[in-house]
């Protein structure tokens, strides 16, 4: 009778015994896995399945973490609680302008109250094939100006990987999550941005702060930011923009929230755009 020797021998080469299997080989050990049918994997390989028998008792729930931070990508997300989307959520990205179905969008931040949408990412049409052409992003979908992002007198983001945020950081605690970075890399020449750095700041319990503060090369004429948003907008109160609650598609409404701005630096102006493509209405 022959024998084999190993550190560690798997009886069953299910799912389980598979993982336990590739941690030992990992760790330098000579491993024997044995299984007495012809499939690996268990039930999903052999069934072709891939929503277990055993699972149809449990019910789904979102893992709704409270502090999400990607440093190689990144990419921020923080809640007022964990396993709990009462209250406010908020995420922010850096990276650069040539990611993966890229927009143009370093900094862009979006918020959520009591798991119902305030400030938005509009997200992307139908695709065409202008969609993956040398004139993506002449799609509004696809531009910084269409973000909750500035625009330094008419000019945006570029795309390219080139054109990144500089200097991002992460911190959170009990009380906060904080994310900054300078996103004034995300702009061309023309833009004359020497910095712009922005500080996103999740109050736990109690709002959402964003702080831009800038740096120009040069004079120019005029900054617009933007805030992009599904709410009802009343903005007839200087200083003060409320967003109301309103109805969207599929028996969803938006959130609502309170916006505070210095009414000595900023004047306010409100465009409503139209949203006719399909893809873009249960956004």
């Amino acid at each position: 009778m022959d024998y084999l020797t190993c550190d560690v021998a798997v009886i069953g080469g299910s799912l389980g015994g598979i993982a336990v299997a590739l941690a030992a080989c990992d760790a330098g050990m000579n491993v024997i896995l044995t299984e007495a049918t012809d499939w690996l994997g268990g039930q999903i390989t052999s069934q072709g399945v891939s929503a277990l028998d055993e699972h149809r008792g449990v019910l789904p729930t979102p893992p709704l973490p409270r502090d999400v931070w990607l440093d190689q990508i990144q990419v921020m997300a923080a809640r007022d609680q964990a396993g709990s989307s009462a209250g406010f959520y908020v995420a922010a990205k850096g990276g650069h302008n040539a990611e993966s179905h890229n927009h143009n969008d370093v900094g862009n931040v979006i918020v959520y109250v009591d798991g119902k949408p305030v400030i938005i990412d509009v997200g992307v049409e139908t695709y065409t094939r202008k969609t993956f052409s040398p004139q993506r992003y002449e799609i509004w979908t696809m531009q910084s100006a269409y973000h909750t992002l500035p625009t330094i007198d008419g000019v945006m983001q570029a795309p390219g990987e080139t054109f990144a945020a500089r200097d991002a950081s992460h911190a959170a605690d009990d009380a906060t999550a904080r994310f900054s970075l300078d996103i004034a890399g995300a702009y061309p020449p023309e833009a004359r941005l020497a910095a712009w750095q922005r500080t996103v700041t999740l109050h736990r319990g109690a709002g959402v702060d964003i702080t831009d503060a800038h740096t120009l090369a040069a004079p120019v004429g005029e900054i617009t930011l933007s805030i992009m948003t599904p709410c009802l907008v009343d903005a007839g109160e200087p200083g003060r923009i409320a967003l109301t609650e309103t109805s969207l598609p599929g028996e969803r409404t938006t959130g609502a929230a309170l916006l505070i701005y210095d009414a000595a630096k900023l004047a306010v102006t409100v465009e409503d755009i139209a949203i006719e493509d399909g893809r873009l209405g249960p956004v």
